[in-house]
Formats: C-alpha cells, structure tokens, sequence
C-alpha cells in the first residue's frame, strides 16, 4: 500500500518573506484499495453480507471519492447513512453491502447500503447511495415462538380431575420445565383458552390445573409456552436480553448473535410474567431498557455485537466553547417536566365497549411538584404487567423527566471519534449568572439561640423551599452564617429573594473571604405581600474568593419571620455544564469535515413499545386471562 506526495514551495510575506516552507504534504494517495490489516486509518471498509472485503476508501485526504459524506450515529447505536462519489470504485456495490466507519482508528458507524444507483443509468445520474444503521434491522425482526420449541398444535385434550392434559404435535422441548407459563389459543372450546402453568410433562403432553377445563377429542389450537426468562421472578434483565439474542437475531443478517458483550444486571421481580411475543426487537429492547431504569447502556455496536453496560458518570472530555469554532448553543424546554406518574393496566374491552384499568404503580417527586406544580403524565401497560414492572416503568419516567433538561448543540464540532457519555461543556466568557446557595436545605448554616430556623415549602421562588428565619427582640445583634467557596471575577451583582412579615430596614446580608462580615448590606423591606427580588450593586467590591455569607439581625420585633430564597451572583465567568452526549452528525466532504453535536435531551421510547404491546393485546384472538 503506498501513496504519492506532492511537496509544495509556497513564498511566505511579511516576517516570513524570506523563507520557503515546504513538507511532504499526502496530496493525492490510493482511491480504493483492500488492506485487512490496516486499523488506524479515517477509511470506510465495504463488504458483503458474508462480510467478505471487497474494499476500502480512505477518508482525510484531498482527493478523496467522496463527492460528500453524512452518517448520523446516537447512544443506542448507528442510524443511518448518506453518500455520494465523484466516480465509481474499482469494487462492485452488492445488494446489501455492509459498512464499517472507522474515525480515529475506531470503528463508529456499522449498517448496510439500502438504495444505490444500478447499471444501466445514464451518465447523468448522481452517484448516490444511501444506507441504515444495524440497529434499524431489528425493526423488521419480530419476536415468534420457535415452533416445536415454544410452539406447539393441539391434537386433543383430556380433562383429568381437576388437571387437563394436552396432547401436542410432537414431544416437549427439553428447555420447557414445570413451572413455565403457556397459553392455549382457538381451542375447540373457547373455555379451554387462557394462560396456565406447567404442573408436569409427560414426553409429548403438558398437564397444568384446570378444573373447569373441557374434554377435546379433535385436533383444533395451539399451545405457547413463554421462554422461562420471561417469569422467572428472580431472573435479571439482562438474562431476558441474553434470550432474545440467542433465540431469535442469530439469522438477522450483520448482527452478531453473541451474548459476550452483555454485562449481567440485577433483576426485577416480574411476578406473572411478561409478554414480549409479537413485537419487535427494537421495541423489546426499548422495554429493557426502561427496565433497567435508563441507567445502563443497551448498543448495536458498529460491528454487530449487542453490549449491556452500565451508564458511568464519569467526565469524558471537557469542551470549550468557540475553541476551534466549536459554539454551542443552549435551551431548556419546561414543558417536558413530568413530576406525578401513574401507570395502569388495560384490561380486556367490557361488553360496552369501555377499557378497564387497575392501577400497577403510581410515583412522585415532591420536589418537582414544589418547583414547577403538578405535571402529571400517565402510562397505560398490558394486564399482565406486575405491579414491580409497572413500579419500575413509573421511576425509570419520573428519574428522566422530574427536572428539566438542558440541551447543548453545536452545528461546527470536531470531526473525530466521539464516544458517548458525560461531557463538560465551559462556554464563552461573559456575564452570567450562577447560583451561590438554593437556600433549600439547613446544611452548613451556623444558627444561634434566640433565632429559630427550618425550610419552608409554603413561600419560595426557586428550588425546593426559602431559607425561613424566626425571631424576636432578643436577636438584635445575632447572626445567621453559612460557609461557601466560590471563586469570582469581575463581580457586579447579587441576587437574593426576600420576603418578611413586617416592614423595615431589620436585617444585613454579607459576603466575604474570611467572615461575611468584611462586605454588609442593609436590606429593606417594604411591602408584605410577596417576595421581593433584592439587587445589590458589587462592580466596585474587592473581593476575588467568596467563602462565607450570612445575615445580622437588627433591631428586631418580636414575632418577625423572614424568608430567603436563592442567592445568586452575576460575575464575568464561564459557566460548566455537564451533559451527556446524545447523537452525533459527521459531515465530510472535499473541502471540508465537522459533526453537529447534541447534549442533554434524554431519549425515552418508552410510549412506542407500550403501544406496539397494547396494541398487539388488543388483536389478539382472546384475552390473557388468568384462571
């Protein structure tokens, strides 16, 4: 594998007029080429299905193939896949050429070309092709029942005491063991449906308690047995995820059907059991992950392996903004807070047409709903679900969505590899405002005899309460501190919420590097109707390291009560936000290469799988009843 190099002499001016700067520049170097052993490389590999090399094009150099280039890939995995070459590559395109994206030495995007221009085209027509992630094929992928492994015909059934008997097609699964759940469907008579469980087996018969089950003498229904990971309460999650992989991906063309890369988690009592049969991968994959609290990592890696990891909190990297022309843009959306969730199980439609619900879980966040109010938003989930599932699905939602989140985006990241998890994003220099203190917690507060305090949730702006002060004549002079450590610069301006039961100049507040008694500031209250918003002008304050506030009593009456909530600073800073990483757009193409970046927006799909459920329980032949 070789290149070639073009060395140029370029004339330098000004202080570099009488210099010639020249280096070995990689103008021009391989098109296309196969090298199997070469890692390091920005390239993009194409083979078949059968993952045969049918060749690569570098990515990085100025004659490049690639007319552009766009592919998009987020935290659960590559999406999708755009392209268009100046030229066609010395290697054919198959149906179904798959793509490995390696940026950094690393492998990024993994899928397959879904849509190619085909021979026969005029001259004319863009060399444009487009593709899908590998996750995208676990869409089409839905969960059946092996047949003659977890589903069998009926060819009679035979009421014995209060058992019934039934005969199968062929001999029981070795992998079926008492206890499994399974489900009779269009039997003869309809009252031999519904959901049982293995009491015995006997080679080709399963025999499970019925005692209002009917005799069946004809060949007529079917008979589903769940896999075991499905009800066994004590299985964990990813034992489910591990089921799912071996049973039914290991024919899903570019998926990798290992279970290696699957990390064991802890369980959640599944009590009767779940359903997964009819829905798709994809979907059941979004119910593992709810699952499991949205705290682990569930990826189609971009070489077809499936992975299960933890979520770590650790800092990637840290960014700054405008460096390299990285500038981030940031907003907060209220409207997403959900603070009150109740999740309530359908059940079969009533002769009036009416859906029936139970209630499985319902969940609050006290401190939200004091912050913003109720915002309540409910899930509705199959019969079956246990009162656990459904308490998980409830914290996985409340977890996400109980405070808003902030989103950070750039339309001009670094091209690289960028690895998904927690980033510290600082931003341009300027005068922001940061909050010193909540005020909603007593931690930390230096309080003396004679003035009583405590967190009030009845009067507040911000947080979760307002810093409630108590006191009589016989505080004059007291004094209420808390110790801080905020370095500042070019500080202009405090912020602090006041509100008092009487009118008057009665307390300072005051900030300082030793003792908050270095910088006092008389505060005035003039109406007792609401909290005031207090300002105090500090342009002028000499101060560089705050690390102490606090408040003296003056004067006093007896049975005053004053409220103070969230004191801020306005100072010429840069504010750290710590983000995670949620989708990545890589852009290339002749002259140029960048990825639009975006932080902080929680993806839940928690609403299309439970649909996908409900609705698949609602087409079913019969309800899943319990006898």
């Amino acid at each position: 594998m070789g290149f070639k190099t073009i060395r140029l002499a370029v004339k330098g001016i000004g202080m570099l007029a009488s210099k010639i700067y020249s280096e070995s520049t990689p103008f021009q170097t391989w098109e296309d080429f196969i090298d199997e052993n070469n890692g390091g490389d920005d390239r993009i590999d194409f083979r078949t299905i059968s993952g045969t090399l049918l060749g690569s094009i570098p990515l990085g150099i100025q004659n490049t193939k690639f007319r552009k280039l766009d592919f998009e890939v987020d935290e659960y995995g590559s999406k999708s896949i755009r392209f268009e070459l100046n030229s066609k590559p010395a290697f054919p395109l198959e149906r179904f050429t798959v793509i490995r994206i390696r940026v950094d030495g690393v492998d990024t995007f993994g899928g397959y070309i879904f849509k190619y221009p085909r021979q026969g085209s005029s001259s004319k027509q863009k060399l444009e092709f487009q593709g899908l992630g590998f996750r995208e094929r676990l869409k089409k992928v839905t969960i059946r029942p092996a047949i003659d492994k977890h589903f069998y015909t009926i060819k009679s059934i035979t009421k014995s005491g209060l058992n019934i008997e039934i005969k199968l097609n062929t001999n029981v699964h070795p992998i079926i063991n008492v206890g499994d759940i399974f489900y009779i469907r269009k039997a003869l008579n309809s009252r031999n449906n519904g959901k049982y469980t293995v009491s015995s087996i006997e080679d080709d018969t399963l025999i499970a308690l019925r005692p209002d089950g009917l005799d069946q003498e004809i060949a007529q229904g079917t008979v589903t047995v769940l896999p075991s990971q499905w009800t066994n309460a004590t299985t964990p999650v990813s034992d489910i995820l591990k089921q799912i992989i071996i049973e039914y991906l290991p024919e899903v063309k570019g998926i990798i059907a290992s279970t290696g890369g699957v990390t064991t988690s802890s369980s959640v009592p599944l009590g009767g059991g779940i359903d997964l049969e009819g829905i798709s991968i994809e979907k059941a994959f979004d119910f593992i992950r709810n699952m499991l609290g949205g705290e682990w990592n569930l990826v189609v890696e971009p070489d077809g392996r499936i992975t299960l990891n933890p979520k770590s909190t650790a800092i990637i990297e840290k960014i700054f903004s405008s460096y390299d022309g990285q500038i981030f843009d940031f907003e907060e959306n209220l409207d997403s807070i959900v603070n009150i969730v109740e999740v309530n199980r359908k059940k079969e439609k009533s002769a009036d047409g009416t859906t029936p619900m139970t209630l499985g879980a319902l969940r609050t966040n006290q401190t939200s709903i004091a912050k913003y109010g109720p915002m309540e938003e409910p899930i509705d989930v199959p019969a079956y679900f246990t009162d656990e599932i459904c308490d998980s699905l409830a914290l996985a939602k409340i977890n996400a969505k109980s405070e808003p989140k902030e989103e950070g985006s750039t339309k001009k990241g670094k091209w690289k590899y960028w690895k998904f998890g927690n980033y510290s994003i600082v931003t341009e220099e300027g005068y922001y405002k940061e909050v010193l203190h909540e005020m909603d917690s007593l931690e930390g507060f230096v309080v003396p005899s004679g003035i009583s305090a405590s967190i009030s949730s009845s009067i507040f702006i911000t947080g979760a309460g307002s810093l409630k002060l108590a006191f009589g004549n016989s505080a004059n002079g007291k004094d209420v501190s808390c110790p801080l450590d905020k370095r500042v610069a070019g500080l202009k301006e405090i912020f602090l919420y006041v509100y008092g039961n009487k009118i008057g100049t009665y307390i300072r507040f005051g900030i300082g590097k030793d003792t908050f008694k270095e910088n006092l500031f008389k505060i005035t209250i003039n109406q007792t109707t609401n909290p005031s918003l207090i300002v105090l002008p500090v342009d002028n304050l000499p101060i560089d390291h705050i690390k102490e506030m606090g408040f003296i009593i003056d004067n006093p009456q007896d049975g005053t009560e004053v409220y103070i909530d969230e004191v801020a600073i306005n100072s010429y800073t840069s504010l750290h936000k710590t983000q995670p990483l949620k989708l990545v757009k890589y852009h290339y193409n002749q002259f140029n290469k960048f990825c639009e970046l975006n932080f902080g927006i929680v993806t839940s799909k928690q609403e299309n799988w439970l649909a996908g459920l409900n609705a698949k329980i609602e087409s079913q032949s019969m309800a899943m009843k319990e006898r």
